[in-house]
Order: C-alpha cells, then structure tokens, then sequence
C-alpha cells in the first residue's frame, strides 16, 4: 500500500491517514450525471463490511450516478517492513484480530483466520480477474465476481491468492456461461495486458 489508510469502523468509509476530509455526493436529481469512484479490493475487510450500504446506494440511488469500481492495489506481497502499521499489521497474523473486529462491529461474517493458517499473499492476482472479466464480460459482472471472491475468503476461509482457488470460482461463477471461457479471463489475467489493466485502476487512482 503506498498510503496509510484510516477506516471508520462504524460507517465503513476509509480515507488516507492525512486526509482531512471525506467527500460528499450531491444526489440533486437535476444535476448532471457524475461517476462515483470507489476503490476497492479483493481482500478489504471494511469493503466487505460496507457491501450492504453500497448495494443499497446502488438500488435507490444507482440511477442517478455513474458507478464505477476500481482495484486499490492493496496487498502485492508481503515483504520484511510493515504492510498498514496505522492498523498495527506488520505480517499476516496480525490481520486475524483486524478483520475480526471488523466482522464483530459490521456484523458481517469474517472468519480471519485463513491469515494464521494458509495466508493470502496478493490481493492481484484477484484484481487482474476482476479486470479480466471487466474487459470480456461486462463491468457488472466483474463487480459480482468480487462479491463471490470476498465472500470465500471472509465467510469460507479459502486463499484467495491460490491459483487453483481462483479458477475454482470462475468456473462456478460461469458454470451456466457458454459465451464467456474460463480460460480466456485466465489466460488475459496473467498476460501483460492484464497487468496493464490492472495499472490503469492504479494510475486513475492517482490522478
């Protein structure tokens, strides 16, 4: 992560530690129509515990913005210094009682433990399927595909950084598809245009 992040644990929202303030959204239905940005990633905790309000944001006022959700980048590896020292994680045991605290305020499920026994090492590998299956499929289903991701990792326990766990999903979430190949999303998520794709979520984030 290239920015400390601080969550409300209550509201869900995160900001960079040095930022000031949260913006707000102007829903005057007179208005325009803006893109609503959220950034996300495979393997947020506070994005997990935020899923119903967003789903409910989409619902009711979905029609009123353009809504479009780009990959943060938040773990690429774990290596010898400190991945979030704001949060008080230095390796991937000290995310169990992170998440978990999450889980216990938003009453969302989380296990965490997965972090003690099998940790995930990347949150990319993931995120390059997402825009995967953005690019081949649609936008919307790239977003259902996250839901399916996050919901293995926090309420199932499964590593989603494993390769075979990865594929497992795609071929439940498609398993009634015959115009989308598995392989495909596959072969694109680890090419280098899928790592370009993914770039360009972290470049858009920074501009």
């Amino acid at each position: 992560m290239e920015k400390n992040m601080v969550c409300d644990i209550y509201s869900g929202v995160c900001k960079p530690s040095d930022a000031n303030k949260v913006e707000t959204i102007n829903l005057n239905t007179n208005s325009a129509k803006q893109t609503l940005y959220y950034v996300t990633d495979p393997m947020c905790s506070h994005c997990w515990a935020f899923e119903p309000t967003l789903n409910k944001l989409l619902v009711q006022y979905g029609h009123l913005f353009n809504f479009q959700m780009v990959m943060g980048g938040l773990l690429e590896e774990w290596g010898d210094g400190p991945i979030d020292p704001v949060n008080g994680i230095f390796k991937p045991a000290d995310v169990t009682p992170h998440w978990q605290e999450v889980g216990q305020y938003s009453r969302m499920p989380i296990d965490g433990t997965i972090m003690e026994l099998d940790p995930v090492q990347s949150s990319y590998p993931a995120s390059r399927i997402y825009k995967a299956i953005q690019h081949l499929d649609s936008p919307t289903a790239a977003i259902k595909f996250i839901r399916l991701v996050r919901e293995s990792l926090f309420v199932f326990n499964q590593n989603i950084s494993d390769e075979h766990i990865l594929k497992s999903l795609l071929q439940q979430f498609y398993k009634n598809e015959t115009t989308v190949r598995v392989e495909d999303i596959l072969a694109l998520s680890n090419s280098d245009k899928g790592k370009k794709l993914l770039l360009e979520d972290f470049d858009l984030i920074h501009k």
